[in-house]
């Protein structure tokens, strides 16, 4: 059995949204912070999506431009899906 894993979700609560935009334009932490719409949970392993796919264990990790945008909350809440 897989352990689980960590990951940073993000949840999109419309009022957290405004109030951590709000927020940003004061401080860059309420991006991340306690009120920000990002956590860090353990999540089950996802199902391969078919019977040729191998799972790997990556090294590095890195965050790319749309996923920062999401971050920083430049999109409005409908547009995060």
């Amino acid at each position: 059995m897989l352990p689980a894993m960590r990951a940073i979700t993000f949840h999109i609560s419309t009022p957290r949204w405004f109030l951590c935009r709000g927020l940003g334009r004061f401080t860059k932490g309420a991006y991340w912070g306690r009120l920000s719409t990002l956590r860090l949970a353990d999540i089950p392993p996802q199902p391969l999506p078919g019977p040729g796919w191998v799972r790997l264990r990556p090294l590095l990790g890195g965050i790319c431009g749309t996923d920062l945008s999401h971050v920083l909350l430049q999109n409005p809440p409908g547009m995060c899906a």
